[in-house]
C-alpha cells in the first residue's frame, strides 16, 4: 500500500488531505471497507490517479471513508470528525474507521449520512478547546462513536 500511495497523487482534493502516511492508512481503511461491503478485494489498478471525491460507490450510496490513526481501540464516547472544508465533497455517506497503529488493524466504527453530521449542532470551530482538553486543529463536524450506525445496516441498502 505504501508503494501504491507513493506512486500516485491521491487525496489531493484541497486543504487537510493528510500526510503520505495518513493517506496510506486511509487507503488501507478504504480497501478493508470495500472488501467488507463487496466481499472481494478491489482492483487498485482501477482507481484513477486523479481521485474522485467519492471513495466507494455502493448501490445508490456515495461513500467517503474516513480513517483515523489510533494508538488505542475506539470507545463509544470518542468523537469522529469530518473536516468542514471537506463537507462539500459529493459523497452522501461517511464511514468512520480506526486504524490501530500498534496492531495494524482496522476497526469499522460505523457510518452516518453526511447530512446528519453536517449540522450546526455538530460544528466545532478551529481553535475551540473541548471539555476534555482537546484543541480543535481544523474546523470540523463531529459525531460520537455511539451515534454511528452499524455497518450491517448499510449492507441492507
Amino acid at each position: 500500500m505504501t508503494r501504491y500511495v507513493a506512486a500516485r497523487n491521491i487525496a489531493q482534493r484541497g486543504h487537510w488531505d493528510g500526510t503520505p502516511e495518513q493517506q496510506r492508512d486511509g487507503m488501507i481503511c478504504q480497501v478493508i471497507v470495500y472488501k467488507y461491503l463487496f466481499e472481494k478485494w478491489p482492483d487498485l489498478r482501477q482507481i484513477p490517479d486523479k481521485p474522485d471525491p467519492v471513495d466507494i460507490y455502493y448501490n445508490l450510496l456515495k461513500i467517503d471513508v474516513k480513517g483515523v490513526r489510533q494508538q488505542t481501540f475506539t470507545e463509544k464516547h470518542y468523537h469522529m470528525n469530518l473536516a468542514a472544508c471537506q463537507a462539500h465533497y459529493k459523497s452522501d455517506t461517511i464511514i468512520f474507521c480506526g486504524y490501530h497503529l500498534l496492531y495494524h488493524m482496522v476497526e469499522i466504527l460505523g457510518w452516518i449520512p453526511k447530512k446528519e453530521i453536517c449540522q450546526a449542532k455538530n460544528y466545532r470551530h478551529q481553535g475551540t478547546v473541548e471539555p476534555n482538553g482537546f484543541k480543535v486543529k481544523e474546523s470540523c463536524f463531529t459525531v460520537l462513536c455511539r451515534d454511528l450506525l452499524d455497518i450491517e445496516i448499510l449492507k441492507m441498502y
